[in-house]
């Protein structure tokens, strides 16, 4: 059994918290760690250490090793981001050729998990469908209310306890099919999170995305780290970026569950969604040691220990780091990254 975790993620809607140096799974949440710390928390609670492997871009290479080295977890690194499809193939390419057809368990790393044994449980139920009825196990979060942001699971009848049959995926639905899903049971977010033997996702992606697995598949009997690095950079530019949710499990022929978990379950999408997990106190204020709300309440300060004060101030987030300063109305971060965007254009990120 090996768990992969997939820590991937853009900069710029983090601004300017993450940095091209330090994205997202490397941002804290408030309470001491990191998303890809936290990340393999979650998974060490059913793997040990030599059973997990870290997926990430080769750039972060330092500051992931710094994580991973001393836990005794080993990391496998991408060239360049080419979503989700290409860096998990890579992993299981991997995997088999170290391992065999074992069973694997991906995780994405931008997860905030409020109920650590339910979610725990529904990983070892995904892991245990996928063996014993030899298809893909997935977990498909309980809709706390309606959202435009996430893919829906629809579930069909229980073969099994705990488990059932996937019936149909649905991509990020408009807000009103969104309300209409939230009040059926049977609809469920899709956590990204699924359970399988390593030769049938490798068996899917050939079928499926022969453009992604014919480049890589040769690749892992090269006989060195620096041999690796050099063909995965000559093969990954030429590799379509598409989601393995869109790529291979929307439209795998294997049997297909889903095991309906009832955890707090949050997506780390942008500033609003870290400050939605953030520890608050008596006015809702996230607030560091260093740092003042004044004559405030529902206030965030993220950032490093540079004092920040506010006065007067209510329904904001103020972060800041050595990149800049961003002060913001809750709710609004959607806008970061278009915003960003024209900064980097302007020279001045």
């Amino acid at each position: 059994m090996i768990g992969i975790i997939l820590a991937g993620g853009n900069d710029l809607g983090f601004w300017p918290l993450s940095s091209k140096a330090r994205p997202k799974p490397f941002i804290e949440l408030g309470r001491g760690k990191t998303l890809l710390q936290n990340t393999i928390d979650r998974i060490l609670s059913i793997l040990s250490p030599e059973e997990i492997v870290v997926l990430t871009g080769i750039k972060y290479r330092e500051i992931t090793e710094n994580i991973t080295r001393p836990l005794g977890i080993r990391a496998l690194y991408e060239p360049m981001e080419r979503n989700t499809a290409a860096c998990t193939i890579l992993a299981a390419l991997w995997v088999d050729h170290k391992f065999g057809d074992t069973t694997i368990i991906c995780l994405p790393v931008d997860h905030y998990i409020e109920h650590m044994e339910t979610f725990k449980h529904a990983c070892l139920t995904s892991i245990h469908a996928a063996i014993d009825m030899d298809g893909i196990g997935m977990i498909g979060i309980h809709t706390r209310f309606p959202s435009t942001r996430y893919g829906y699971i629809k579930a069909g009848d229980e073969i099994a306890t705990g488990v059932k049959r996937v019936d149909a995926f649905v991509e990020k639905p408009n807000i009103t099919d969104a309300s209409v899903y939230a009040e059926k049971k049977e609809y469920m977010w899709n956590s990204g999170v699924f359970a399988c033997k390593v030769g049938l996702i490798l068996e899917e992606a050939s079928r499926l995305l022969p453009d992604v697995y014919n480049p890589l598949k040769g690749l892992f009997p090269l006989a060195s780290d620096q041999d690796y690095i050099a063909a995965l950079s000559r093969v990954y530019p030429d590799l379509p970026s598409i989601s393995i949710d869109k790529g291979i499990l929307e439209r795998a022929k294997c049997p297909m569950y889903v095991v309906p978990c009832p955890s707090e379950w949050t997506d780390i999408k942008d500033i609003d969604t870290l400050d939605s997990v953030l520890p608050k106190d008596s006015k809702d204020n996230h607030v560091p040691p260093r740092s003042m709300v004044v004559e405030g309440k529902d206030v965030t300060i993220l950032g490093d220990d540079t004092p920040v004060i506010t006065i007067g101030l209510s329904d904001v987030i103020v972060a800041h780091s050595d990149k800049g300063v961003l002060v913001m109305k809750k709710g609004k971060s959607v806008h970061i990254e278009k915003v960003v965007g024209e900064a980097v254009k302007k020279g001045w990120i």
